[in-house]
């Protein structure tokens, strides 16, 4: 029975922990996670076979930047589309992977260490957050851009690494499913709703002059504001924070989808091959629909100001990842485990991010700012995750 991979609740790849060979582990891989289609494919490019799945989500990226740029669909139907996406497609996907996947129990405990890992990096990220002296909105945008990772691009390169193999991708899963699952199937939505119900509390919607490191700042984002209105905010503000970002996170069919695949999963119910066909098909375009909305989003006329967030955006994220990065050397567990983790945690920005910020309501700026800082993240993390995956196995430093 193949196994399956759940990360960044929708960037998923097959595993095959059991029974499928390892150059059929290396196709299934590579085939999910470039978005290609067919099962007699082959791949043209043997000597840069990481090449082909970045060629796909360029071109994505780029058909989605130049629909945006014709307007050959209006901004609207980019919305409904990104709804579809996101909401839905990602909620099936992600139910029907958690619902197949085989959990290793031998390795709980990296499970474990994963939630423990992650509550101790939104509280450096909360701490961060407060350091920096921005409104509570763009405080809550940059807790958002600190936490969840993607971490479907990271499967096939472990698998296409001998010396990490099947227990890599293993101890991987289960570290995704302690944490960072979670993050993205709801708790970055309660993140953002906390931030939100600060800044309504101090009215920062009705007061748009310029805080301490935004002196000079001459355009009002007034037009942009996508605020409650004034009956709305009384009611919002009438309840506690805490309370309302819970809300935001138990409603999010995304958690609903986890809970209910790990309870399915558990309970070992075979999952009817009829339903499992019907929400294949329907998740099926998830990843070429993801890369091309964030290509519709993406904005590269940045402002000073905006590129100086970005910029301490993702040095504040860096942070925070190499603290504990190196932290996870340290962890009692196998060698090749701990440098699977500390990679796991090099991943890129989750492409939930994008979504929570565009249903928050936090406007067109921070949504082109978020879709910046995302593509440079990927950038970014898969040329360092490369070269540490290249480095260790040059070397022979991996253990298997």
């Amino acid at each position: 029975m193949n196994n399956v991979s759940a990360s960044d609740s929708g960037n998923v790849s097959l595993t095959a922990l059991d029974n499928l060979t390892y150059s059929k582990l290396i196709e299934e891989a590579v085939l999910r996670n470039a978005t290609i289609a067919g099962s007699g494919w082959q791949n043209p490019l043997n000597d840069i076979p990481q090449l082909l799945p970045f060629l796909n989500i360029f071109m994505l990226l780029y058909l989605g930047f130049l629909v945006k740029k014709k307007s050959w669909i209006t901004k609207q139907s980019g919305e409904t589309l990104r709804n579809v996406v996101f909401k839905y497609m990602m909620t099936v996907f992600m139910f029907r992977t958690i619902w197949r996947v085989k959990f290793d129990t031998s390795l709980y405990v990296v499970t474990c260490f994963g939630a423990a890992f992650y509550m101790g990096m939104g509280v450096l990220s909360a701490v961060l957050c407060r350091l920096i002296e921005w409104r509570k909105r763009e405080q809550g945008w940059l807790a958002v851009i600190m936490q969840g990772r993607m971490m479907g691009l990271l499967y096939p390169l472990l698998a296409d690494a001998p010396h990490f193999g099947d227990q890599a991708l293993a101890c991987a899963l289960m570290w995704d499913l302690g944490g960072n699952m979670w993050m993205c199937s709801g708790l970055l939505l309660g993140i953002a709703e906390y931030q939100e119900s600060l800044a309504l509390r101090r009215k920062e919607h009705l007061n748009h002059e310029p805080c301490k490191l935004e002196e000079g700042r001459e355009k009002s984002e007034q037009k942009n504001d996508t605020s409650p209105t004034n009956a709305e905010t009384e009611a919002i503000r009438s309840q506690s924070s805490m309370s309302r970002a819970l809300a935001a996170v138990v409603a999010q069919p995304m958690f609903h989808a986890a809970v209910l695949g790990i309870l399915l999963n558990n309970m070992a119910v075979t999952l009817p091959p009829s339903l499992d066909v019907a929400m294949y098909v329907f998740g099926a375009p998830l990843k070429p629909g993801m890369y091309f909305i964030l290509g519709f989003y993406a904005e590269f006329d940045l402002e000073p100001r905006d590129r100086a967030r970005l910029l301490l955006a993702l040095t504040a994220r860096t942070l925070v990842t190499a603290v504990f990065a190196v932290g996870a050397m340290f962890l009692p567990l196998k060698l090749v485990f701990r440098q699977t983790i500390a990679i796991a945690l090099l991943s890129p920005m989750t492409s939930q991010s994008v979504q929570v910020v565009a249903e928050i309501g936090w406007g067109d700026r921070l949504l082109r700012l978020t879709v910046a800082c995302l593509l440079a993240s990927v950038l970014v993390s898969s040329v360092v995750q490369h070269s540490l995956v290249g480095f260790l196995t040059d070397v022979g430093q991996v253990m298997v």
